[in-house]
């Protein structure tokens, strides 16, 4: 590599140090018109742009590098982190391969290989990649993180606990880490208390803040970090109350389906909504929701920073999380205390753990009295269920009666994998023992590669499940396909700790009963919670199971009137569709009412804290 201008690299790598990173990036850019082929400069101009979220700006600037260098390690790790940030996992591989075969003890090119291996979800060669990493470096937080959320994917949540809290509590970074993979853990876990996964989930937070806090520093912090915003706005009741939703899923992604609801029906009048649009593609479902709000802003690149910079220069009251601790979340701005008001909502089935987020969107059965001492947050209880789901338009159409059909009763689950816990396989197992010749199929995304799928077997054998009774439905195209493979299925088994929730849905919705668990005693926490609120909301309560024994006897029961359960697909489809679970005018109404509840609270409490300041 070129040596380049050695004080100009030592001043830009301080300015990177303290986060300058618009005055570390003009610094190169000025020593690169001098030396356009210095490749030093080039690649730390690209480690100024990655960090600032700018990875098509460094994969442009590493190219140029590569033109110079072709066979420089540093360029080509950098090259392939790029792709991967921009999730070409294709382009990642190649340049990340070429890198290890350079340097072949580099354990953050075997993790970043790791990860671009999942994303073109080949677990198996991801899984040996993340491992050697792991194995050069223990210490590498990433290698770590990616590892247990590879494990996740793959149905060992258990494993990936034990790996990402150790490393997360070792290295606690910012709190997106290891810390954030064991957060993620902790809500499949089985094995884990709901007081540990409070503490897993406050100690992601606690980093995070600490990392964002140091991110702004000294004038700035106040700015950010205090609540002092709301003088900004002290009227008690301004209309519209300006909304903003920031999600990376505002596309054809399941969370979009939960949302629809609050944009199509809400009152312009009382509320106005902006979108900040942190990922996803450009698909038809971003088409129809970008026309039903007031605003819409694409961010999927620039720092939690300038996203809250964003958020406070469009006067939003109230800021909504869609994502929590998931892929491509922005909690770091809301840490920044982006909006007087912030609420977690949707996405996530825990608390961020961010004493900066003000309230999570809950019920009173997925969150009953005394579930608080879970949350940073302060429960938004919503009258009736926390969500409303808007089926797919059409899809009424795909639901097909099996009047008259014999065969053995077909129970399924289409959930994640990951949700197939030791518990729930003993359960199923109890299911099929029940019903003589009953059958189960299984539809998840990485049931596809032999180490998953033997996995899985395992799993359900030791909880008693025959594998000869298991069928591994194959991965569908679109959602329409997907939607139509429910016709499969006579009866759908709800996961357990921690339940499904788009599957529950998108089952009722296409004729198929769910049998879901209600154990508060076992499982007192949101997660395990929602299949309950989810079949109140649908009128549906009599296949809610008290109990395992309530569980195996309400399975049993469709599966004793199995003729009835086929030929009334339609009529249960049309129930459910016009049932409070599908209502989306009253659910928008509610969620409006209840926002404007808790700016009036907030409010009040600063207008209040005003007052006595300036009597004293």
């Amino acid at each position: 590599m070129s040596g380049g201008g050695g004080s100009v690299l030592e001043r830009a790598q301080g300015l990177m140090g303290i986060g300058r990173f618009a005055e570390a990036l003009e610094i190169l850019r000025t020593a690169s018109r001098t030396k356009p082929k210095d490749v030093a400069v080039l690649t730390h101009m690209a480690m100024v742009l990655l960090a600032m979220g700018e990875a098509e700006q460094a994969e442009f600037t590493l190219l140029r590098a590569a033109q110079f260098a072709p066979d420089d390690a540093l360029v080509q790790g950098l090259l392939g982190s790029a792709y991967v940030t921009l999730g070409d996992g294709v382009k990642g591989e190649r340049a990340l391969r070429r890198h290890v075969q350079i340097v072949e003890k580099s354990a953050a090119g075997w993790s970043n290989l790791g990860v671009a291996l999942v994303l073109q979800k080949r677990m198996t060669e991801a899984e040996d990649a993340l491992r050697r990493a792991v194995e050069l470096d223990p210490t590498l937080g990433a290698a770590a993180q990616s590892l247990a959320q590879l494990l996740i994917q793959t149905a060992r949540c258990e494993e990936a606990l034990t790996i990402a809290w150790a490393r997360g509590k070792a290295e606690p970074g910012d709190g997106r880490g290891a810390l954030s993979a064991a957060a993620s853990a902790a809500a499949y876990a089985w094995s884990i208390k709901p007081d540990d996964v409070a503490e897993i989930h406050r100690a992601m937070g606690d980093a995070l803040q600490k990392a964002m806090d140091a991110s702004v520093g000294g004038a700035d912090s106040a700015w950010f970090i205090s609540a002092r915003g709301l003088k900004h706005w002290n009227e008690a009741e301004p209309r519209p109350l300006k909304v903003g939703l920031v999600s990376p899923d505002l596309c054809d992604h399941a969370v979009a389906r939960f949302v629809r609801a609050l944009l199509e029906h809400h009152d312009r009048r009382e509320i106005e909504i902006t979108a900040y649009s942190v990922g996803g593609r450009d698909d038809e479902m971003r088409r129809r929701l970008k026309p039903l709000c007031a605003r819409w802003r694409d961010f999927v690149r620039g720092t939690d920073k300038a996203l809250a910079e964003q958020v406070r220069k469009d006067g939003i009251h109230v800021l909504i999380d869609m994502a929590g601790n998931t892929a491509m979340h922005r909690l770091g701005a809301f840490a920044l205390r982006a909006a007087p008001v912030q609420i977690s909502a949707w996405g996530y089935p825990a608390t961020t753990g961010l004493g900066s987020m003000d309230y999570r969107l809950v019920d009173a059965i997925t969150d009953p009295a005394g579930s608080e001492r879970w949350l940073s947050e302060k429960p938004m209880r919503l009258e009736g269920c926390f969500t409303c789901f808007a089926p797919d338009e059409g899809s009424e159409g795909l639901v097909v009666e099996r009047s008259g059909e014999r065969g053995p009763v077909v129970f399924g689950s289409f959930n994640n994998i990951a949700k197939i816990s030791a518990p729930c396989a003993a359960l199923w197992g109890k299911v099929l023992k029940a019903v003589p010749g009953s059958r189960l199929a299984l539809k998840s995304v990485n049931l596809r590669e032999p180490r998953v799928i033997e996995v899985v077997r395992k799993r359900l054998e030791e909880g008693g499940v025959e594998w000869g009774r298991v069928e591994i439905l194959q991965p569908t195209a679109d959602v329409r396909s997907h939607l139509g493979v429910y016709s499969a299925v006579d009866v759908a088994l709800d996961t357990v700790p921690y339940a499904g929730t788009t599957t529950t849905c998108e089952a009722l919705v296409m004729g198929v009963p769910v049998v879901v668990l209600e154990d508060s005693e076992r499982y007192p926490m949101h997660a395990a919670r929602v299949g309950v609120s989810l079949l109140t909301a649908a009128g549906c309560e009599r296949w809610i199971g008290r109990g395992e024994e309530g569980f195996v006897e309400v399975a049993k029961r469709l599966a004793g009137d199995i003729e009835s359960v086929r030929s009334s697909r339609r009529a249960l489809s049309a129930k459910v569709r016009s049932s409070a679970m599908c209502d989306g005018k009253a659910y928008a109404l509610r969620l409006t009412e209840a926002i404007r509840r808790a700016w009036a609270e907030r409010a009040g409490a600063s207008l209040a804290a005003g007052r006595e300041g300036a009597e004293r």
